[in-house]
C-alpha cells in the first residue's frame, strides 16, 4: 500500500501498518521543525544550556540535541554554572533566614581569625555580630571573639543572671 509522507509530501511504500515518515531524515526534520540553527546556534553560544533552549523553541531536549549535531553544532561538556547571589534559583535575597545570612559571610570574607573589638588572634572561637540590625548588608557585621561577642549583645548577663535576666524573668 502507499502512503504519504508528512514532511516531504512524497508517496512510498511501508510494511508499518501507520507510517508517517518516509525516511528517518523526514522524521528528524519534522521533529525539529519550528527550530531555527541560527538562533539555536546563538543561544548555545551564548551559554543557554540544550534543556533551556528547547523549552524556547517547545521541543525536546533530544531534538535540539540531534538539530545541533545534524548541523555541526558541537556539543560542549556538560558544567555546573555560576551559582553565586541572585544566579542561584533559591535565592532569596534580603528575606534569607540567620543562617543563609551568616553562610554569605563566610562565603565573602572567609572564617575571621581575629577579634574586631579587642584584637585578640588567640580566642577558640570567633562570630560574625550583626551591629545595627541591618542583616542583609554584609558591611554591617564586625568578626568578634565569642566574649567580645556575648558583652556586644549582653548575652552574658543572661547566663550570669544579671539585670537583663531578671528584667526578662518578671515580663
Amino acid at each position: 500500500m502507499n502512503y504519504q509522507c508528512i514532511q516531504c509530501g512524497e508517496e512510498f511504500r511501508s510494511y508499518n501498518p501507520n507510517p508517517k515518515y518516509c525516511s528517518v531524515f523526514c522524521k528528524a526534520e519534522h521533529t525539529s521543525a519550528g527550530v531555527d540553527i541560527g538562533l539555536l546556534r546563538t543561544m548555545y553560544i551564548a551559554g543557554k544550556t540544550q534543556t533551556e533552549i528547547a523549552a524556547f523553541f517547545g521541543v525536546s531536549q533530544k531534538a535540539i540535541f540531534t538539530a545541533m549535531k545534524r548541523h555541526g553544532v558541537k556539543a560542549r561538556k556538560a558544567a555546573k554554572r555560576d551559582q553565586w547571589g541572585d544566579k542561584n534559583s533559591s535565592w532569596k535575597g534580603d528575606d534569607a533566614g540567620y543562617q543563609a545570612m551568616h553562610r554569605r559571610l563566610y562565603s565573602q570574607f572567609g572564617k575571621p581569625r581575629i577579634c574586631g573589638v579587642c584584637g585578640t588572634t588567640d580566642a577558640k572561637c570567633y562570630d560574625y555580630a550583626n551591629l545595627t540590625g541591618q542583616y542583609e548588608d554584609p558591611d554591617d557585621y564586625l568578626p568578634m571573639c565569642r566574649s567580645c561577642h556575648w558583652k556586644f549583645d549582653r548575652t552574658i548577663e543572661n547566663f550570669k543572671g544579671g539585670k537583663n535576666a531578671r528584667a526578662n524573668a518578671t515580663s
